[in-house]
């Protein structure tokens, strides 16, 4: 977790748009916030530390709440972790974290006004590895559904199903089916394994009949950039799951090691720590291990 501690203090004169993080904001006062010196300015400056007091260097950007008053204002945070916006008119503005690894618990709502100091702290978290696919209905269906057969299987089973659902969520995350047609899940197991998978994703094949092909990829350099896994019977993309590795902490913990390949060039492999929920196993983090 993170904190951004932000002053709003007033300003002397406007500001010069500078190379040390510090930037000139052209916003038009908010008659709604207008006091008697409401032609003065303000200026917006903060520090952003994680949880254990590093500085944490990334895009901070301020917003009018009215897009006639102007466009939004963007500043990255310098190696102290101390951003500042200058020139800044008096009215509201949302205070936000474009930075997708990050997101506010609450929005982030400022109003400035001459002749004040206003303080705010805000919390951060880091944003779940597997949010994305959690947006998307078919991938989030793979990745928190659970097969009949996994119901009443040992811990063993489910922790194996589990992780090749996971290795199916990282490639959808990690943009393996951006072109048209229907994603295969290539397995390299038994078929009960593939036809408990296939109860959840019915497009779930053994790995043998998924191949490497070269595609004419727009924008794609190299040979290895346009080799991909395509499932032979019906050139469908694909993508190939490694046989998950578990590692059992406890009885009610364990850590899925996964990881797909899409082509020669797309790759990547994650360590998922689980918990046991009842009956099920639950993901609490991720985190990437290697990429390729």
């Amino acid at each position: 977790m993170a904190w951004i501690a932000a002053w709003v203090r007033p300003g002397e004169a406007p500001g010069q748009e500078r190379g040390d993080g510090w930037v000139r904001c052209r916003f038009e006062p908010d008659p709604r916030a207008q006091g008697p010196d409401s032609v003065r300015r303000a200026r917006v400056t903060g520090h952003l530390v994680s949880e254990d007091g590093v500085p944490t260097q990334t895009r901070v950007s301020l917003k009018p709440f009215r897009e006639e008053r102007g466009r939004t204002c963007s500043v990255v945070a310098g190696s102290g972790g101390v951003f500042e916006f200058q020139d800044v008119a008096v009215g509201y503005y949302h205070l936000t974290l474009p930075n997708t690894r990050l997101l506010p618990t609450a929005p982030i709502q400022v109003r400035v006004w001459e002749d004040s100091v206003v303080r705010i702290d805000i919390p951060v978290h880091p944003r779940p590895l597997l949010s994305d696919c959690l947006a998307e209905t078919s991938c989030a269906t793979v990745l928190t559904t659970e097969s009949s057969s996994e119901v009443e299987g040992s811990d063993e089973w489910k922790l194996r199903l589990l992780g090749y659902r996971l290795a199916f969520a990282f490639a959808y995350v990690g943009g393996a089916w951006k072109e048209a047609g229907t994603a295969v899940f290539c397995v390299p197991d038994s078929q009960n394994v593939i036809d408990a998978l296939r109860q959840i994703h019915p497009a779930t094949v053994p790995a043998n009949e998924c191949t490497l092909h070269e595609l004419h990829i727009p924008g794609a350099r190299g040979m290895g950039a346009r080799v991909r896994f395509r499932h032979d019977p019906d050139g469908w993309p694909a993508a190939v799951a490694q046989e998950p590795r578990i590692r059992r902490i406890s009885d009610g913990r364990a850590r899925l090691s996964v990881a797909y390949t899409v082509g020669r060039l797309w790759a990547a492999g994650h360590d998922c720590d689980v918990v046991r929920e009842g009956s099920s196993w639950i993901v609490t983090t991720c985190r990437k291990t290697w990429v390729s």
